[in-house]
């Protein structure tokens, strides 16, 4: 059970969105971890290490965890599994359908100031909570492999959660009619 819930911590510091710009000859390619591109990934980390940690101090202090405790923790990381499905269903196709590009002049003083002009672009589209995909051959946005680890340890700790059933305890050596030196 521990094991799912630190495999579902480390995989949120894992790329769950990326971004790729195709600049002169090659290609920069930036990536986002479930922290800093949606609070419901965040949300949905949180439940799960939190369910983990319940169960972990339940097991500890009380021995047994019971399966209604069981079930409401498994309940509160398919909320978590939901959490994340629906940020990624909620993920805008760009350029929306139907929508016309124009172009745009502007006129004025140039900055004496050295600036990236890609960490202004990478802003606007590495947008927390407001996650756009794209996708072409000079311009990429969207999930990641990340997001599907993420998903797989959500669902190893439901799993888990589920079969952390009771341990058995070893039984007693059965009595013998035998005294403490052994058969006469």
């Amino acid at each position: 059970m521990l094991v799912a819930g630190v495999l579902a911590l480390v995989s949120s510091v894992l790329p769950w969105w990326t971004f790729r710009l195709r600049v002169n000859d090659g290609h920069q390619t930036y990536v986002g971890n479930a922290w800093r591109m949606s609070s419901r990934w965040s949300a949905a980390i949180v439940i799960a290490v939190g369910a983990v940690a319940i169960w972990a101090v339940w097991r500890a202090w009380r021995g047994r965890v019971p399966l209604p405790v069981r079930l409401v923790l498994a309940a509160a990381v398919a909320v978590a599994v939901y959490l994340t499905l629906a940020q990624w269903r909620d993920v805008e196709a760009w350029p929306p359908p139907g929508a016309v590009t124009t172009s745009r002049i502007a006129i004025a003083s140039l900055d004496t100031r050295p600036k990236d002009p890609t960490a202004d672009f990478l802003a606007s589209w590495m947008q927390r909570d407001h996650l756009r995909s794209y996708h072409n051959p000079d311009l990429y946005a969207d999930i990641s492999w990340g997001l599907w680890v993420g998903l797989g340890t959500l669902m190893l700790v439901v799993v888990a959660l589920l079969l952390a059933g009771p341990t058995r305890r070893p039984s007693p050596p059965p009595a013998s009619s035998a005294g403490p030196t052994g058969p006469a």
